[in-house]
């Protein structure tokens, strides 16, 4: 016999983790600007959810406007209000600063979305390799952009 999971009655995200949900509320933001406007955006495979041996990504997201190419990392934590207080946690072993610096040595941004218990932030992916560098501290003040929702904090932006 067939062991079924459970249905959920919490709605169409129950069982859907919040950093999945941001990472696709993401992508649903940029495909509907793609169709508006002249820009490109591509998902990058994400290798924890993918069934097979896949590289590790420069980034989550990436988008080109105007000749100018960004890229997109997502972080989510449901019980730390911003990024400065789960940093070490959230990069202490990811190779994904260390794309940061190669893509802003190419040319391009390097841009991360964190959504926290207070809102979302923009943080510029240079500074967190240079504070993972050199082990200094963040500081919630050294942020791009700090909005409620993620239409907001993206506006403007790309």
């Amino acid at each position: 016999m067939i062991k079924q999971k459970p249905r959920s009655h919490r709605g169409p995200h129950a069982e859907i983790p919040a950093w999945k949900k941001l990472e696709n509320d993401v992508a649903s933001y940029f495909n509907a600007r793609m169709e508006r406007e002249p820009m490109f955006y591509h998902r990058f495979y994400d290798t924890h959810s993918a069934n097979t041996f896949l590289p590790a990504q420069p980034g989550d997201h990436q988008i080109i406007k105007q000749g100018h190419t960004t890229v997109i990392e997502t972080k989510q934590s449901s019980i730390h209000v911003s990024l400065v207080s789960c940093f070490s946690a959230v990069f202490g072993g990811s190779s994904q600063l260390t794309f940061a610096r190669l893509i802003i040595r190419a040319g391009a941004d390097y841009w991360v979305v964190f959504q926290g218990t207070g809102g979302y932030e923009l943080w510029d992916g240079g500074l967190l390799y240079k504070k993972k560098l050199t082990g200094a501290r963040l500081n919630r003040l050294e942020t791009l952009k700090l909005a409620p929702t993620l239409e907001q904090l993206l506006a403007g932006h790309i």
